[in-house]
Protein backbone atom coordinates (compact mmCIF):
# COMPACT_ATOMS: atom_id res chain seq x y z
CA UNK A 1 0.00 0.00 0.00
CA UNK A 2 1.12 3.65 -0.85
CA UNK A 3 0.90 5.49 2.72
CA UNK A 4 1.37 9.14 3.37
CA UNK A 5 2.26 10.67 6.94
CA UNK A 6 3.63 12.96 8.97
CA UNK A 7 6.48 12.85 12.00
CA UNK A 8 7.20 15.44 15.21
CA UNK A 9 9.71 17.18 14.02
CA UNK A 10 11.18 17.17 17.58
CA UNK A 11 10.22 13.63 18.69
CA UNK A 12 9.57 11.43 15.57
CA UNK A 13 6.99 10.39 16.64
CA UNK A 14 4.05 9.92 13.77
CA UNK A 15 1.60 12.25 14.36
CA UNK A 16 -0.71 10.94 11.21
CA UNK A 17 -0.66 8.10 8.52
CA UNK A 18 -3.05 7.87 5.55
CA UNK A 19 -3.40 5.51 2.52
CA UNK A 20 -2.84 7.69 -0.54
CA UNK A 21 -2.82 7.66 -4.42
CA UNK A 22 0.69 8.76 -4.15
CA UNK A 23 2.35 6.69 -6.25
CA UNK A 24 6.16 6.05 -5.03
CA UNK A 25 7.73 7.66 -7.95
CA UNK A 26 5.25 10.87 -7.57
CA UNK A 27 7.17 14.30 -7.03
CA UNK A 28 8.68 15.73 -3.91
CA UNK A 29 6.10 16.87 -1.84
CA UNK A 30 4.67 20.79 -0.95
CA UNK A 31 3.53 22.01 2.22
CA UNK A 32 1.66 25.12 2.63
CA UNK A 33 -1.30 26.93 3.46
CA UNK A 34 -2.22 24.17 6.22
CA UNK A 35 -2.02 21.36 3.29
CA UNK A 36 0.08 18.45 2.11
CA UNK A 37 0.79 19.40 -2.07
CA UNK A 38 1.57 16.00 -3.75
CA UNK A 39 1.14 15.13 -7.52
CA UNK A 40 0.68 11.76 -9.18
CA UNK A 41 2.41 9.40 -11.97
CA UNK A 42 1.82 8.86 -15.18
CA UNK A 43 -1.04 6.63 -14.17
CA UNK A 44 -2.41 8.91 -11.38
CA UNK A 45 -2.79 12.04 -13.77
CA UNK A 46 -3.64 14.13 -10.02
CA UNK A 47 -2.12 16.43 -7.98
CA UNK A 48 -3.60 16.08 -4.23
CA UNK A 49 -4.08 17.90 -1.27
CA UNK A 50 -3.55 16.55 1.86
CA UNK A 51 -4.71 18.04 5.08
CA UNK A 52 -1.16 18.75 7.04
CA UNK A 53 -2.70 17.77 10.53
CA UNK A 54 -5.17 15.44 9.83
CA UNK A 55 -3.91 13.62 6.36
CA UNK A 56 -7.21 13.78 5.05
CA UNK A 57 -7.48 14.12 1.35
CA UNK A 58 -9.12 18.12 0.74
CA UNK A 59 -9.78 18.20 -2.74
CA UNK A 60 -7.62 16.75 -6.12
CA UNK A 61 -7.14 17.33 -9.42
CA UNK A 62 -7.25 14.99 -12.73
CA UNK A 63 -4.99 15.85 -15.65
CA UNK A 64 -5.93 14.85 -19.25
CA UNK A 65 -2.61 14.48 -19.98
CA UNK A 66 0.71 14.58 -17.92
CA UNK A 67 4.11 15.98 -18.82
CA UNK A 68 6.52 14.75 -16.05
CA UNK A 69 6.41 13.25 -12.28
CA UNK A 70 9.74 14.21 -11.75
CA UNK A 71 9.21 18.49 -10.67
CA UNK A 72 7.44 19.55 -7.55
CA UNK A 73 4.24 21.56 -6.97
CA UNK A 74 4.61 25.74 -6.17
CA UNK A 75 2.32 27.61 -4.43
CA UNK A 76 2.42 30.98 -4.72
CA UNK A 77 1.59 34.25 -2.47
CA UNK A 78 -1.93 34.37 -3.56
CA UNK A 79 -2.09 30.13 -2.87
CA UNK A 80 -2.78 29.28 -6.48
CA UNK A 81 -1.05 25.58 -7.45
CA UNK A 82 1.22 25.62 -10.15
CA UNK A 83 2.69 21.87 -11.66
Amino acid sequence: SKKLFALDSKSGTKLWETLSAWPNRASGLTVANGLVYLTGDFDTKTIFAHNSKTGSVQWKFPFKSFGSSSGSTVIDKNANVYY
